[in-house]
């Protein structure tokens, strides 16, 4: 219920004030879609937009830091560090909803989004390469919860991720030295070799563009696999963040699979890199989509089989 939810926002927060969010990107790019939605509400959305205030700062640049914090600055770690007496303030506290698996599952209880909405969502998809930042750790969390309940064959539930930033170059250097010998099997492998050669300097990553974070999806079944993709593709863009799926990286897990594997040690022995999914925040946003062709639909209705008699 977008509209509502635009309705409810001008009603409770006055033009002109102040409003405080801990990472506001996230905030402001749902208010931003909100006010292209919904033109009347605009510029009362846009206001709200513009007097924004993003708490995460000062704790994001080290301006304040305690070794309680862990090394992040995520709510999670600056809340329980700031304040580690009060009950109040300790997740494990809140009423009905702890995390981020939790608000998935209430999710699944609030009113059903309507074909329209679903449609409509289907529709602003899009491929984006090219991003600003990374997402947070909270917004990584918050697509994994929700395909927790992606299908899988006889509900095997075998599906495990592995988020790919920290460790971005030197995944690179092993993609190059297993696909080098393939170079010249497409135009791309080779501009990737060579990219990789140069140092990794250049913007453009010929396999990620400007992204600099890779979810890799394992399963037993690639259609496993390629369903959990696409909700995360679904959700991501429904979160205002962006990506693509690439189909590079899946071709250096096929050629060689021990060498690719090696990078990952904690994922299951029968499991498999069957999707490939490079995600940030965009830095740019379309408007219109590629025009998309009529698909073909081949009704396999009963045929009749009529017997003569002799």
């Amino acid at each position: 219920p977008k509209r509502k939810l635009a309705e409810q926002l001008c009603r409770d927060i006055p033009m002109g004030v102040c409003t405080l969010a801990y990472n506001m990107a996230f905030e402001k790019g749902r208010i931003r879609s909100l006010a292209e939605l919904y033109p009347d509400l605009s510029e009362h959305l846009m206001d709200i937009h513009d007097h924004m205030c993003d708490l995460m700062i000062p704790f994001q640049k080290k301006w304040y830091y305690t070794r309680e914090m862990h090394g992040s600055y995520s709510i999670k770690y600056v809340l329980p560090a700031l304040f580690p007496d009060d009950p109040a303030l300790n997740y494990q506290n809140l009423e009905g909803i702890h995390n981020g698996a939790e608000a998935s599952a209430a999710f699944e209880s609030m009113e059903d989004m309507s074909p329209e909405d679903l449609a409509e969502l289907f529709r602003e998809r899009r491929s984006r390469r090219w991003f600003d930042r990374n997402c947070t750790r909270e917004e990584l969390e918050a697509l994994f919860s929700a395909v927790r309940y992606s299908p899988t064959a006889e509900n095997s539930q075998a599906i495990q991720f592995a988020v790919v930033d920290g460790r971005f170059s030197e995944f690179m250097i092993l993609l190059a030295d297993i696909l080098r010998p393939r170079a010249g099997d497409h135009p791309r492998i080779r501009q990737f070799a060579d990219y990789v050669d140069r140092g990794q300097k250049e913007k453009n990553n010929p396999f990620t563009w400007e992204g600099r974070q890779i979810i890799i999806v394992f399963s037993r079944l690639p259609a496993d696999a390629l369903i959990c993709a696409c909700q995360l593709d679904l959700m991501a863009c429904s979160m205002e963040l962006g990506g693509f799926h690439s189909r590079w990286m899946l071709l250096a897990a096929e050629t060689d699979p021990d060498r690719f594997m090696s990078f990952f040690p904690g994922i299951g022995k029968d499991l498999k890199a069957n999707a490939v999914f490079v995600t940030g925040h965009p830095s740019v946003k379309f408007r219109t989509t590629v025009p998309r062709k009529e698909k073909e639909v081949f009704w396999m209705r009963r045929r009749i089989l009529r017997i003569t008699p002799c």
